[in-house]
């Protein structure tokens, strides 16, 4: 029984070691999961954005059939990646940004349906430039500014995210450590009741 009574203390203690630092593991895999997510899609939105501005740009020099067909297709990824900040995540990222985010950008595609009609005329090419720099520019450039911001603000939620790992990691290796001292107390007692039960014979 003073032997079990050892053995007990023991696993107890390796049991509560090995439950606490597993929770551990998966609370920072957790975090650098979150991060890696939140950062690819607010990166992955500007990228969107400026592989669209690039095919805007291309229909003035090149075929505007073909550069219209890669602005589709880098719209469709931006609102995938938008999608995926709306649904997919778990950090809180506040909603006033993405709401922003889309209807801002719902306004530029608005105008960029506009400028692919004045591109299709030859008599209002001339006037698809200065639509592009006066009303298509400037709501692309406050796009790129708002996902930044949201880029920022997934940051600024994972610093508090890291803080309250740190918090965790803290508490989890003090109730480690006193966990420990009492299991070496009890062993201490039951060890040296053990030996008086032997020799008192």
């Amino acid at each position: 029984l003073g032997y079990l009574v050892l053995v007990s203390i023991i696993l107890a203690t390796s049991v509560f070691s090995v439950y606490n630092f597993s929770r551990l593991g998966s609370s920072v895999g957790r975090i650098l999961g979150e991060a890696y997510e939140s950062n690819l899609v607010a990166e992955n939105m500007v990228k969107a954005l400026e592989r669209q501005d690039n095919a805007q740009v291309l229909m003035f020099i090149e075929d505007v059939e073909k550069s219209q067909n890669s602005f589709r297709t880098h719209r469709d990824g931006f609102l995938k990646w938008y999608q995926s900040a709306n649904e997919g995540l778990s950090l809180p990222i506040k909603p006033v940004i993405l709401d922003t985010i889309i209807a801002e950008y719902r306004s530029y595609l608005v105008a960029s349906d506009s400028l692919y009609f004045l591109l299709q005329n030859k008599k209002t090419r001339t006037r698809a430039r200065d639509y592009q720099t006066a009303v298509v520019q400037p709501l692309i450039y406050k796009l790129k500014e708002h996902c930044l911001q949201l880029l920022e603000v997934n940051q600024e939620a994972l610093r508090k995210a890291q803080t309250r790992a740190e918090d965790f990691i803290k508490r989890t290796t003090l109730a480690v450590a006193v966990v420990a001292i009492i299991a070496v107390l009890l062993g201490i007692i039951a060890s040296v009741q053990l030996t008086r039960n032997l020799l008192r014979p």
